[in-house]
């Protein structure tokens, strides 16, 4: 009697052991099943259609070129490259919609030549232009200068602000279109001037032709400018949300590049008054292709 009693007690120890043990095992499945799909919800949201901000690299060559805003007496004088590099972000805003901007070093410039109907100079001396204006009492040493033909070189710390309209992805490839404004603070601005010295400053005739490089253009180059752009462009992405990038934009600066006075550019004229400050205003056009990486 007693061996069977012992063999009851020996059956229902085990089988409560056994039933723990399921009871173990149905926990340990719903602890992977909970990981299971804690880890899909992750790895979705790091799907890059879900991605809410990009971050990236950027190169800009660009085609730049002035305007004058006067053509009776300044004309364009061709376009010129130029380069920049700097840091992007997009916030997406809707499922198309993404917030654009970002912080770029650019270097602007343009070509302006100076007719010949409206001549226009200034004063030299020891590799400086001299802030007076000619016909008025000349510094000693200077000697004056008709101003034939300039090229602006200036650097600006650049800031886009706008937005992109993206598709959905197609294949690995996303399109967009771009529109925005741009605001830009000056950081240096140089210039080559080809020249001619004048004998007298009053006949203001050619003589000998001369180029001076790099000039401290500061004060005539503006120190603020902004403008607006429009483009397109393309994201390929290759591995998880990262992507190349590539668009190509119009920029047009809606201020002046150039200041419409300065204290030494001197207007020569047959018509008295012979000599007043010149109106040197133009405006900056870019067509720019940026190319980088998006993370």
């Amino acid at each position: 009697m007693e061996k069977v009693k012992l063999l009851h007690l020996v059956k229902d120890i085990s089988l409560r052991y056994k039933i723990q043990k399921i009871n173990s095992m149905k926990k340990l499945v719903y602890v992977f099943i909970a990981i299971g799909f804690t880890g899909l919800s992750l790895m979705a949201q790091s799907d890059p259609g879900d991605k809410k901000v990009k971050l990236g690299i950027i190169g800009t060559p660009s085609v730049n070129w002035l305007t004058p805003g006067n053509t009776n007496t300044m004309s364009g004088n061709g376009a010129t490259i130029k380069a920049g590099i700097g840091i992007a972000a997009d916030f997406r805003l809707t499922d198309v919609i993404w917030f654009h901007t970002g912080l770029e070093y650019t270097s602007t410039g343009g070509n302006i030549a100076y007719k010949s109907t409206d001549t226009v100079g200034y004063y030299y001396n020891g590799g400086v232009i001299q802030k007076t204006l000619l016909g008025t009492s000349s510094p000693a040493g200077s000697t004056p200068y008709r101003l034939l033909d300039r090229k602006y070189k200036a650097g600006f710390v650049h800031i886009p602000i706008g937005f992109r309209l993206k598709t959905k992805e197609i294949g690995v490839m996303t399109y967009f279109g771009q529109i925005g404004g741009d605001l830009y603070v000056k950081t240096s601005a140089k210039g080559d001037d080809d020249v001619s010295i004048v004998t007298p400053v009053s006949v203001f005739s050619a003589n000998k032709t001369n180029t001076l490089t790099n000039n401290d253009l500061n004060s005539v180059v503006n120190f603020f400018n902004a403008g607006v752009h429009i483009g397109a462009g393309a994201e390929y992405r290759f591995s998880g949300s990262t992507c190349l990038i590539g668009s190509i934009t119009y920029q047009r600066g809606l201020l002046n590049y150039t200041s419409v006075g300065t204290d030494y550019l001197t207007k020569v004229s047959a018509i008295s008054p012979n000599f007043s400050q010149f109106n040197n205003a133009s405006k900056l056009s870019q067509i720019v292709l940026s190319l980088g990486i998006m993370f």
